[in-house]
């Protein structure tokens, strides 16, 4: 991702483009400046560089995890479910009873049609009277829903028992276990980065520290949050300064 797509989705929205472009601009102009000027800006509160070197360590350990724990388990795990048996699913049949239909054709119902099941299924739960209502016809569509449904049975057996040994497989490599670890690792991560973003600045400094950080990593698709943030630093700098 580039840098400028990282500002499009940050600052998203026409009234926030000014600002998306203005955040490198402002960001470096403290760098720009003369070095006795430099020397003259407030310092930067302490707690906040702090904070962002929190963040990036816990944002450094998110990634260190995904790539050297989380995902080596997840494409062994992946690769045991791969080469557990198949079960082949049980083959299809069909009715000993025929009927003549409407062409004089001498029809028998198998499992193999789908639409022949459902039909079926349909006839049985809802048994109304029909132009092919004959004994043979309507004996038929028994006969098929009762072999649709012992097929069914011998499928979802078969389901569960992969299931339980994709479960088994799942915990051996504690799959649970390392999302839940690195779920926390993001939503701490998160947390620091939106602390670092909400706390109040107390000079010029704070608030270009803070768009360097933002233009940096981010907003994880919450320009609201970022523009109202900043927004408050600038109105609180400005009525202290009156």
């Amino acid at each position: 991702m580039t840098t400028e797509t990282t500002r499009r989705a940050l600052f998203g929205g026409a009234g926030l483009v000014a600002l998306a472009a203005a955040v490198p601009a402002i960001a470096g102009a403290r760098h720009a400046l003369p070095q006795d000027a430099r020397a003259a800006m407030p310092a930067v509160n302490p707690r906040l560089p702090r904070l962002i070197a929190l963040r990036d360590r816990v944002e450094a350990e998110c990634d260190r995890f995904d790539e050297e724990v989380e995902m080596p388990a997840r494409r062994a795990c992946w690769a045991e479910k791969e080469a557990l048996p198949v079960e082949e699913a049980p083959p299809h049949r069909e009715v000993a009873t025929t009927y003549v239909n409407l062409f004089g054709e001498t029809v028998r119902l198998s499992t193999a049609r789908a639409s022949s099941v459902a039909s079926a299924r349909q006839m049985v739960r809802d048994p109304q009277p029909s132009d092919m209502d004959h004994p043979d016809w309507r004996q038929a569509r028994l006969e098929l829903v009762a072999l649709a449904d012992e097929r069914d049975a011998i499928i979802a057996a078969q389901t569960v028992r992969r299931k339980a040994r994709e479960a088994k497989i799942d915990a051996r490599h504690q799959v649970a276990r390392l999302a839940a670890r690195s779920l926390t690792l993001v939503d701490r991560s998160y947390a620091l980065r939106s602390a670092a973003i909400a706390m109040p600045a107390t000079s010029l400094a704070d608030i270009l520290t803070k768009l360097e950080f933002v233009d940096r990593v981010g907003c994880d698709g919450d320009p609201d949050f970022v523009l109202a943030s900043i927004t408050a630093d600038v109105r609180r700098l400005t009525e202290e300064g009156r």
